[in-house]
């Protein structure tokens, strides 16, 4: 709601219930803010289903997402990947592919990147207010899609990560769903290399660690 208050020509607004002031990345002052949710208890069937078509299609969502940040490096790819088995992301029923690249953009949180004049910043992704879990994107009863914003922060000064005073500007993203609107380079000869040393090495330690998992349940 309006505050009133103006200055240099732009009004400011705070929100109905001072409370959801800590709670929103606009407002708070605190730079531990929770962000989305993920955790579900596992089930491996649905989980094999996605997640095999996710990495069979990894070069097309890694494309999505450096479509939107330049700044989402391999390697950060290929920890979210881990990140999003550990909080078994892949067993929501509902789970839909075209949203997955996104969900691991809000779930990394605070992006180093930097200006073209070369200052540092962070930028982070959120989804809007109606996503407190992420599986509130596949809810039966939505019916609008969520809205996926970007945040970028000046480096902070005074506390280890940004809060809301460090907000250099905000804007919604545009979610790519066609190959054709895809402008950034094809994923190069190296990166495959890479991908494929990672997925050889990660995916024998995860059956190594499942097998363990399933042996204590015996």
């Amino acid at each position: 709601m309006p505050t009133g208050h103006n200055r240099g020509g732009f009004r400011y607004f705070r929100h109905e219930q001072p409370a959801d002031d800590e709670r929103c990345a606009l407002t708070t002052s605190s730079y531990q803010l929770p962000g989305m949710s993920v955790g579900y208890v596992r089930d491996p069937m649905v989980e094999l289903r996605y997640r095999r078509r996710f990495l069979q299609q990894w070069q097309w969502h890694y494309r999505r997402v450096r479509e939107v940040t330049p700044w989402f490096s391999l390697p950060l790819f290929t920890r979210m990947i881990e990140y999003a088995d550990v909080m078994n992301l892949w067993s929501y029923p509902a789970l839909r592919l075209d949203d997955a690249p996104y969900v691991l953009l809000v779930m990394a949180g605070f992006i180093s990147t930097r200006t073209a004049s070369g200052e540092l910043t962070r930028e982070r992704f959120w989804f809007d207010g109606s996503v407190a879990d992420v599986g509130d994107l596949w809810s039966a009863g939505r019916t609008v899609p969520a809205t996926l914003f970007r945040v970028v922060y000046r480096a902070p000064l005074q506390t280890p990560l940004p809060t809301a005073a460090s907000i250099m500007y905000w804007e919604p993203v545009r979610q790519v769903t066609r190959l054709a609107d895809i402008s950034v380079p094809r994923v190069s000869r190296s990166e495959l290399k890479s991908f494929a040393r990672f997925l050889e090495r990660y995916e024998a330690q995860r059956r190594t660690r499942l097998s363990g998992v399933s042996e204590d349940w015996l």
